[in-house]
Protein backbone atom coordinates (compact mmCIF):
# COMPACT_ATOMS: atom_id res chain seq x y z
CA UNK A 1 0.00 0.00 0.00
CA UNK A 2 2.67 2.86 0.58
CA UNK A 3 4.58 1.35 -2.73
CA UNK A 4 1.14 2.15 -4.41
CA UNK A 5 0.76 5.70 -2.26
CA UNK A 6 4.40 6.69 -3.19
CA UNK A 7 3.75 6.30 -6.83
CA UNK A 8 0.85 7.91 -6.85
CA UNK A 9 2.14 10.62 -5.27
CA UNK A 10 5.74 10.65 -7.77
CA UNK A 11 3.13 10.75 -10.37
CA UNK A 12 1.26 13.66 -9.36
CA UNK A 13 4.32 15.69 -8.95
CA UNK A 14 5.78 15.21 -12.43
CA UNK A 15 2.41 16.46 -14.27
CA UNK A 16 2.62 19.33 -11.37
CA UNK A 17 6.22 19.46 -12.99
CA UNK A 18 5.30 19.77 -16.57
CA UNK A 19 2.08 22.25 -15.77
CA UNK A 20 4.55 24.63 -13.53
CA UNK A 21 7.26 24.84 -16.93
CA UNK A 22 6.32 28.17 -18.88
CA UNK A 23 5.62 27.53 -22.73
CA UNK A 24 7.29 30.31 -24.79
CA UNK A 25 8.06 30.29 -29.07
CA UNK A 26 6.45 31.16 -31.91
CA UNK A 27 2.46 31.39 -31.70
CA UNK A 28 0.89 29.59 -34.35
CA UNK A 29 -3.29 30.39 -34.58
CA UNK A 30 -5.24 27.16 -34.69
CA UNK A 31 -8.94 28.85 -33.42
CA UNK A 32 -9.76 31.83 -31.48
CA UNK A 33 -9.10 29.96 -28.42
CA UNK A 34 -6.46 27.51 -29.14
CA UNK A 35 -2.69 28.10 -30.13
CA UNK A 36 0.46 26.54 -30.65
CA UNK A 37 3.19 27.77 -29.03
CA UNK A 38 6.73 26.75 -29.87
CA UNK A 39 5.35 23.18 -30.82
CA UNK A 40 2.86 23.16 -27.69
CA UNK A 41 -0.84 22.96 -28.38
CA UNK A 42 -2.27 25.70 -25.51
CA UNK A 43 -5.85 25.96 -24.81
CA UNK A 44 -5.87 29.55 -23.69
CA UNK A 45 -7.43 30.15 -20.33
CA UNK A 46 -10.58 31.75 -19.41
CA UNK A 47 -11.68 32.48 -22.89
CA UNK A 48 -14.62 30.98 -25.34
CA UNK A 49 -14.26 31.50 -29.33
CA UNK A 50 -16.09 29.89 -32.10
CA UNK A 51 -14.03 27.06 -33.67
CA UNK A 52 -12.44 27.13 -37.12
CA UNK A 53 -15.02 25.75 -39.06
CA UNK A 54 -18.00 26.48 -36.49
CA UNK A 55 -20.78 28.74 -38.44
CA UNK A 56 -23.11 30.88 -36.49
CA UNK A 57 -26.75 31.57 -36.85
CA UNK A 58 -27.82 34.97 -36.85
CA UNK A 59 -31.05 36.00 -34.83
CA UNK A 60 -33.19 36.40 -38.80
CA UNK A 61 -31.57 32.56 -39.30
CA UNK A 62 -28.60 33.24 -41.60
CA UNK A 63 -25.47 31.12 -40.93
CA UNK A 64 -22.36 33.08 -41.23
CA UNK A 65 -18.97 31.54 -40.81
CA UNK A 66 -18.35 33.19 -37.38
CA UNK A 67 -14.99 30.52 -36.63
CA UNK A 68 -13.29 31.25 -39.91
CA UNK A 69 -13.83 34.90 -39.21
CA UNK A 70 -12.63 34.95 -35.84
CA UNK A 71 -9.32 32.20 -36.39
CA UNK A 72 -8.69 35.33 -39.02
CA UNK A 73 -9.12 38.08 -36.49
CA UNK A 74 -6.49 36.08 -34.01
CA UNK A 75 -4.42 35.10 -36.73
CA UNK A 76 -3.97 38.85 -37.88
CA UNK A 77 -3.13 39.76 -34.41
CA UNK A 78 -0.99 37.14 -32.86
CA UNK A 79 0.37 34.80 -35.43
CA UNK A 80 4.00 34.42 -35.76
CA UNK A 81 4.71 36.47 -32.28
CA UNK A 82 6.88 35.40 -29.81
CA UNK A 83 4.66 34.68 -26.87
CA UNK A 84 4.82 33.42 -23.13
CA UNK A 85 2.51 31.15 -21.28
CA UNK A 86 2.03 29.85 -17.71
CA UNK A 87 0.32 26.81 -17.86
CA UNK A 88 -2.52 26.42 -15.46
CA UNK A 89 -4.15 23.28 -16.21
CA UNK A 90 -5.15 20.59 -18.95
CA UNK A 91 -8.50 20.20 -20.36
CA UNK A 92 -9.68 16.70 -21.62
CA UNK A 93 -8.58 17.06 -24.88
CA UNK A 94 -4.96 16.85 -23.43
CA UNK A 95 -4.29 20.78 -24.12
CA UNK A 96 -2.43 22.69 -21.70
CA UNK A 97 -4.88 25.59 -20.31
CA UNK A 98 -2.70 28.22 -20.09
CA UNK A 99 -3.00 32.11 -19.80
CA UNK A 100 -0.92 33.76 -22.93
CA UNK A 101 0.91 37.09 -23.15
CA UNK A 102 2.31 38.40 -26.44
CA UNK A 103 4.05 41.83 -26.17
CA UNK A 104 3.15 41.99 -22.38
CA UNK A 105 -0.36 41.62 -23.09
CA UNK A 106 -2.95 39.14 -21.84
CA UNK A 107 -4.03 37.36 -24.87
CA UNK A 108 -7.23 36.62 -23.14
CA UNK A 109 -8.22 40.13 -22.08
CA UNK A 110 -7.27 41.40 -25.94
CA UNK A 111 -9.09 38.84 -27.70
CA UNK A 112 -12.69 39.22 -24.81
CA UNK A 113 -11.86 43.09 -25.12
CA UNK A 114 -11.99 43.42 -28.68
CA UNK A 115 -15.23 40.86 -29.05
CA UNK A 116 -13.61 37.93 -30.67
CA UNK A 117 -14.33 35.85 -27.65
CA UNK A 118 -16.51 35.50 -24.32
CA UNK A 119 -15.32 35.22 -21.01
CA UNK A 120 -15.80 31.62 -20.21
CA UNK A 121 -17.16 32.24 -16.72
CA UNK A 122 -17.33 28.24 -16.16
CA UNK A 123 -14.12 28.54 -15.47
CA UNK A 124 -13.26 31.88 -14.40
CA UNK A 125 -14.57 35.95 -14.20
CA UNK A 126 -11.12 37.43 -15.29
CA UNK A 127 -12.82 38.54 -18.25
CA UNK A 128 -16.22 39.08 -17.52
CA UNK A 129 -16.01 42.59 -17.64
CA UNK A 130 -14.00 42.88 -20.45
CA UNK A 131 -16.84 40.91 -22.37
CA UNK A 132 -19.47 43.34 -20.83
CA UNK A 133 -17.45 46.31 -22.26
CA UNK A 134 -17.29 44.37 -25.58
CA UNK A 135 -20.99 44.16 -26.24
CA UNK A 136 -21.75 47.62 -24.52
CA UNK A 137 -18.76 49.02 -27.57
CA UNK A 138 -20.61 46.20 -29.88
CA UNK A 139 -16.87 45.39 -30.55
CA UNK A 140 -16.32 42.24 -32.83
CA UNK A 141 -18.82 39.83 -33.07
CA UNK A 142 -20.99 41.19 -30.17
CA UNK A 143 -21.87 43.60 -32.50
CA UNK A 144 -23.63 41.18 -34.20
CA UNK A 145 -27.47 40.06 -33.57
CA UNK A 146 -26.36 35.92 -33.53
CA UNK A 147 -27.01 33.16 -31.67
CA UNK A 148 -23.87 32.71 -28.82
CA UNK A 149 -22.36 28.78 -29.31
CA UNK A 150 -22.72 26.72 -26.59
CA UNK A 151 -19.32 26.40 -24.69
CA UNK A 152 -17.18 23.04 -25.96
CA UNK A 153 -14.08 23.17 -23.80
Amino acid sequence: MLRLCSWFVLAMGLATAVLAAEVSGTLRVIDGDTVDVGGTRIRIFGIDAPERDQPCTTLSGQNWGCGDWVTQQVRDLFEGQAARCTPLDQDRYGRIVARCFVAGEDMGKTLVSAGLAYAYRRYSYDYDLDEKAAFVAERGFTALPWTRPRATG
